[in-house]
């Protein structure tokens, strides 16, 4: 028994799923204990027929939660708010390092290897799709 509990909490991170939906591979690196702002990346697949649009995410353990997207132009490393993410009909978008991602600001207590954090997006339809992120080094596995 204690096998398969161990065996569901290691897959628990790599799928969510809602209506047409699907979330794979949440992560957030691991960051300093003072770290006041840490990232979670993932990949989002839309298997309907129509766009899919995320217009918000919150953050269990968080303050704040916000899309954001790292961009360099002439060298200069910058990163800007999104309000929207449209997710293709039967496509897919990829929040990683250096392109979009969820900004998580304000932890509320220290975030260490291992600990899941239970994300919620929000679709323009109204659906929220629960999505759980380990923090984890992605590198250090490579």
């Amino acid at each position: 028994m204690m096998r398969i509990l161990s065996a569901a909490m290691i897959l628990l991170p790599a799928l969510a799923q809602a209506d047409g939906i699907t979330a794979q591979k949440a992560y957030i690196p691991p960051a300093p204990p003072t770290a006041r702002v840490h990232a979670a990346y993932m990949s989002l697949h839309n298997s309907t027929d129509t766009i899919r649009s995320l217009i918000g995410v919150t953050a269990e353990g968080y303050g704040m939660a916000h899309l954001h997207q790292s961009m360099t132009h002439g060298g200069v490393a910058s990163m800007s708010p999104v309000a929207q993410l449209d997710i293709p009909a039967h496509g897919a978008v990829e929040l990683a390092p250096g392109g979009l991602h969820i900004m998580l600001m304000m932890p509320q207590g220290v975030v260490s290897a291992g600990t899941v954090v239970n994300l919620s997006l929000t679709f323009s339809d109204g659906e929220v799709l629960a999505v759980p992120a380990v923090v984890e080094d992605r590198d250090a596995a490579s």
